[in-house]
């Protein structure tokens, strides 16, 4: 709700600066404010008053930051909304919470063939946002262009290029591309951007894939690989853990993070070097002896500069004397 609220605030304020200094309609005030703050800026409509031109400048700074972040958390609240409908009817479906897309962590093929699937979805929401955009761009023009027109309208549109050499006219199609632009542009970029990462191999699962089937020689071998090639890296201490025969929850933890994405390698180095660093003890364990360690070091940190500054002091202090007494001294 606060989301829409300011996406309207926006739209109120349009109304109100640009219909008195522009003379624009309702429509052309909004259908002017959508194009602006999604970028697409076919330049068919634009402001000639110095006033408008220093309020779009404005509102494509705080629109970009503020308007399109929020418009993005409402996306985000239908996203959610969907994705809870679709789990819940899988749910009911196979009356269990097991599902039939669960991917090994350590199956190649399988997180190949799911990473395959995504992309084919990716794309099929690409074509069908272009062709829903086609549908309704062809008959909201008052004078219907080709097909081959209005795919190029709507790829243009789309993907925020905004050639202008085709525009909407009249109300009525201003207020359907408005429609398409506030909302196709956003869902439309997120879909082209899970494609793109899907392509480049970049894209990250939504849930955490685990070790399914059991224990198994390879597997164990993998995890003993991974603990073997953090202690090379000095990542940590083998040793506390129980050697990297036996994997320990916390190795188990580490290796499922990495090979699930969530963090790098050097990500553990800093994490655990932070830790040896409060470590003041030095037994791999963080307790009140290491607070009562870091107060001890604080001090004695304060106390060696005023130390420091005190005989500093009486360094200066006695070259000052020297040079008195030697000015005072009679010249031969």
């Amino acid at each position: 709700m606060k989301g829409l609220a300011g996406i309207l605030l926006y739209f109120i304020l349009s109304v109100l600066i640009y219909a008195p200094l522009e003379g624009w309609s309702i429509a052309d005030c909004i259908y002017y404010s959508v194009i602006l703050l999604t970028t697409v800026g076919y330049g068919d409509l634009s402001p000639k008053h110095t006033l408008s031109r220093l309020v779009s400048c404005v509102f494509v700074i705080v629109g970009l930051t503020l308007v399109a972040s929020q418009l993005g958390d409402c996306l985000d609240q239908l996203v959610q909304m969907e994705v809870k409908a679709q789990k819940s009817l899988i749910q009911r479906v196979l009356h269990s919470s097991s599902s039939d897309d669960e991917v090994g962590l350590l199956d190649a093929k399988a997180h190949r063939r799911r990473r395959a699937k995504r992309l084919l979805m990716s794309l099929t929401g690409v074509l069908v946002w272009v062709a829903f955009s086609m549908v309704v761009f062809k008959f909201s023009f008052q004078h219907a262009p080709g097909w081959w027109e209005t795919l190029y309208f709507s790829v243009m549109t789309l993907t925020t290029v905004g050639t202008g050499d085709f525009v909407p006219h009249g109300n009525a199609s201003k207020i359907l591309v408005s429609v398409i632009c506030l909302v196709g542009v956003p869902l439309f970029g997120r879909v082209l951007t899970q494609l793109a990462q899907l392509t480049y191999g970049t894209a990250k699962s939504d849930r955490l894939d685990q070790i399914v089937g059991g224990l198994t020689v390879d597997s164990l071998g993998c995890m003993q690989e991974f603990c073997r090639g953090l202690e090379q890296k000095g990542v940590y201490n083998p040793a506390r853990e129980g050697g990297t025969k036996e994997i320990s929850p916390f190795e188990f933890l580490s290796f499922m993070l990495v090979k699930n994405g969530v963090l790098e390698t050097s990500d553990l180095a800093a994490v655990m070097n932070n830790f040896r660093e409060l470590d003041v003890s030095g037994d791999g364990l963080l307790a009140e002896k290491d607070v009562e360690l870091w107060a001890r070091k604080r001090r004695g940190s304060l106390l060696l500069d005023v130390r420091d500054g005190d005989g500093l002091a009486a360094q200066v202090s006695s070259e000052r004397g020297a040079a008195s007494a030697s000015s005072l001294q009679p010249v031969a």
